[in-house]
């Protein structure tokens, strides 16, 4: 795979990576993640592997093997995401806050894991509320970044699959769980993270 200059901040902290992936998976999942963020436009898959370069020293069905036959905890990953994030925002806080909510993205095809009609928040005023794509519980970190904005900024470091009843193809081997029951596993996941001194506090919407 082609190898680009990375400058900080999009440097991907490899070693503490190493052992949610395979080396071959690592190098894949790095240049995923750097060239999503370095990607200007749409952010398809293709267009990442473009920015990165990856396409001049191998086929693009490759990267896209890694998403959809890899093996990898994603847990573990989020785990790293998550304590690399407190580490250089919060090293010395005793509370954190939390952010959860749920995003629709909106997909169409008929082998789609849990894809199906659904509330959209998102959607304008003047059109319904519904529509069609996969559901996410996301779990992120409030953060506030001085000099830069007065806004406070969410980080999603985790999330959870959520499906309709009724969709069609749905994750083997999983129950159907409410919106609620995967908030209160991405909080547990996140409280088994840090210190019991450590306060949590989850912002949530209606």
């Amino acid at each position: 795979m082609a190898k680009r200059n990375m400058p900080d901040p999009f440097q991907i902290d490899k070693i503490r990576f190493q052992d949610c992936f395979t080396a071959p998976s690592l190098r894949h999942f790095i240049v995923l993640m750097t060239g999503w963020a370095l990607t200007v436009g749409s952010h398809t898959i293709s267009q990442v592997i473009l920015t990165m370069q990856a396409h001049e020293s191998e086929h693009f069905a490759s990267v896209y093997r890694f998403l959809s036959r890899a093996k990898w905890d994603l847990d573990r990953v989020a785990a790293v995401i998550f304590l690399m994030m407190r580490e250089a925002l919060f090293p010395y806080a005793t509370e954190l806050l939390l952010v959860i909510d749920d995003t629709l993205n909106n997909h169409m095809g008929r082998n789609i894991c849990g894809a199906g009609y659904q509330y959209d928040g998102s959607a304008p005023n003047t059109s319904k509320k519904v529509g069609y794509g996969v559901c996410f519980v996301i779990i992120g970190l409030a953060v506030r970044l001085p000099g830069i904005s007065d806004r406070v900024f969410c980080l999603p470091f985790a999330a959870r699959l959520w499906w309709p009843e009724k969709a069609k193809v749905r994750p083997r081997g999983s129950r159907y769980k409410t919106k609620p029951e995967l908030a209160s596993q991405l909080i547990a996941l996140t409280r088994s993270w840090v210190r019991p001194h450590i306060v949590l506090r989850v912002i949530v919407d209606g």
